[in-house]
């Protein structure tokens, strides 16, 4: 599972993709972040 968090606030939200290779996953996350004014950063989840 890839997540994208979002870091304006500890309790802003996130988005998590699933079900598709870790490039694709990393790609659509890199192009949602480009649209958003706040930083956000990816992290991998490897225990899933």
């Amino acid at each position: 599972m890839i997540q994208l968090q979002l870091s304006e606030n500890a309790n802003d939200g996130q988005f998590e993709i699933d079900g598709v290779g870790k490039d694709v996953a990393r790609e659509a996350l890199r192009l949602a972040a480009m649209k958003l004014p706040i930083k956000t950063r990816t992290v991998v989840r490897e225990d899933w």
